[in-house]
């Protein structure tokens, strides 16, 4: 079972994961840094990797897709990941477990998101490309590095929507950026996903960016 509605997006922390990262900790970090602050009451859930999905709203005009490892740097692992474009919901089950709800809340009443984690999915959306060829922390440069460092079973659909958003934002021609996607998947997925998954993500992703840009 997933939920995959306008207007709904999911503040993934991870944990347990095989690239190491513990959202839980990052997030802490952020915090106190100043960079975070508190998470509205509101629905979550627990993932079978031991990770919280926290379901927020989210103004639709944004037209959000996906994007993994929120807060990075340099290109380094958060474990922080918002996804826009649907989920696992309980009581969905994996092979390592079941999604289950805390106690406290329904799914049909979430809350906004905060402007923290709004302004930080901006900022990743729209990043500045301006002086790329120098900085370490560029658009491309980040992307780039999630590119070849791949995703395993697990997080793969999340990751290639995340991927195919950037690869179609990027203005380049559509049936080129199908291509590359494809490419993607062999390459950096493991194992790839089927091909009937893979062109669900493209139609979704490709619709929205059409949609953006009229």
């Amino acid at each position: 079972m997933g939920l995959g509605l306008d207007g709904v997006l999911v503040f993934d922390i991870d944990m347990g994961h095989k690239s190491g990262a513990n959202g839980n900790e990052t997030l802490a970090k952020l915090s106190a840094e100043g960079r975070a602050d508190q998470i509205p009451s509101t629905y979550i859930e627990t993932t079978p990797n031991g990770g919280l999905h926290i379901f927020f709203t989210y103004p639709k005009e944004l037209k959000l897709t996906s994007r993994s490892d929120l807060f990075s740097k340099n290109g380094e692992k958060t474990g922080l990941d918002y996804v826009a474009t649907g989920v696992p919901v309980f009581p969905s089950i994996r092979e390592n477990g079941m999604y289950q709800p805390l106690k406290g809340h329904k799914i049909t009443k979430l809350a906004p998101a905060p402007k923290w984690l709004l302004d930080e999915i901006q900022r990743q959306c729209h990043p500045n490309m301006s002086n790329y060829h120098s900085n370490a922390d560029s658009w491309f440069g980040h992307f780039i590095n999630r590119l070849v460092d791949g995703t395993d079973e697990g997080n793969r659909n999340q990751w290639m929507a995340s991927i195919a958003g950037s690869v179609f934002r990027s203005g380049a021609d559509p049936d080129n950026c199908i291509d590359l996607i494809q490419t993607v998947n062999q390459r950096y997925v493991r194992p790839p996903l089927p091909n009937g998954e893979l062109v669900k993500i493209i139609n979704s992703i490709s619709k929205r960016e059409i949609a953006r840009r009229s």
